[in-house]
């Protein structure tokens, strides 16, 4: 059977998201509930090693026609891919309105 698992990559900025995500939770909850959330997020990104196609197009940005979005709790997860690689490029509160990315 041949492998047909994706690489993900994560970008600068989608590591730095993630960080803020775990930073915000841990000191305004717990380190348990920053974990459960990071958990399930790292989840559905999983997901997209064998469906990476999975995502909507996102045609707000007409600069990046290739970008894709998965919500995951209160975050729109941003990503593109290119051949067998799957890049995660920023992780977004869509609770804040509008958008920054």
């Amino acid at each position: 059977m041949l492998d047909m698992a994706y690489n993900i990559h994560w970008t600068r900025r989608a590591s730095s998201d993630i960080d803020s995500i775990f930073h915000f939770y841990s000191e305004n909850a717990s380190i348990l509930v920053a974990s459960r959330r990071l958990h399930k997020i790292k989840k559905d990104i999983a997901i997209l090693k064998y469906m990476p196609n999975i995502g909507r197009l996102d045609d707000k940005y007409p600069h990046t026609p290739n970008y894709r979005y998965l919500n995951a709790l209160d975050y729109r997860i941003y990503y593109f891919v290119e051949e067998k690689d799957v890049f995660i490029a920023a992780i977004w509160d869509y609770r804040q309105g509008g958008s920054t990315f």
